[in-house]
């Protein structure tokens, strides 16, 4: 097993990050905006 650590690439898109976190608390809600994709 190699010791060394390889160098970490980050590769994450922050502003699709941030449209994501701002439809997670009403994802779930089965009667809101995302309800058809819960049938």
């Amino acid at each position: 097993m190699n010791a060394e650590k390889s160098p970490v690439n980050h590769n994450v898109d922050h502003e699709e990050i941030a449209k994501f976190e701002a439809v997670a608390s009403r994802w779930w809600d089965l009667e809101g905006e995302f309800k058809p994709l819960h049938r």
